[in-house]
């Protein structure tokens, strides 16, 4: 399964990669939106997953999320953010994506992954 991960803290996205490399996923990552959305749109590899903080320079996890869909709708989302608000939540909920909040709890990520891999399959 290939992962784009994609967060503008280095060491959050290093943190992240390593986990999601340890459970067997394949992850490219990128520094903000642009950069991920270059990622996507270059398609040496097909993405299974998007995982992304929110509040990045550049380009955020919203509106990345919604260029992305307008090419691969059924694409899996997840979005985190260490600010917590409705409209984020809600912007979430209207873009089908999960929404986690920072710090992000490992062992219910790790379960959603796994959910998320046993439908794609």
């Amino acid at each position: 399964m290939n992962i784009l991960l994609v967060d503008d803290n280095h060491e959050l996205r290093e943190m992240f990669k390593e986990f999601l490399n340890d459970l067997g996923f394949r992850v490219t990552t990128a520094k903000d939106g642009k950069h991920a959305l270059e990622q996507f749109l270059n398609k040496k590899l097909n993405y299974d997953l998007l995982i992304s903080d929110i509040l990045m320079p550049h380009m955020g996890g919203i509106e990345l999320v919604e260029v992305i869909r307008s090419r691969d709708p059924e694409l899996p989302v997840i979005l985190m953010s260490g600010y917590s608000d409705n409209n984020m939540e809600s912007a979430c909920a209207h873009l089908d994506a999960i929404f986690l909040s920072k710090p992000i709890n490992m062992l219910h990520l790790e379960s959603l992954l796994l959910n998320i891999k046993a439908q794609a399959t």
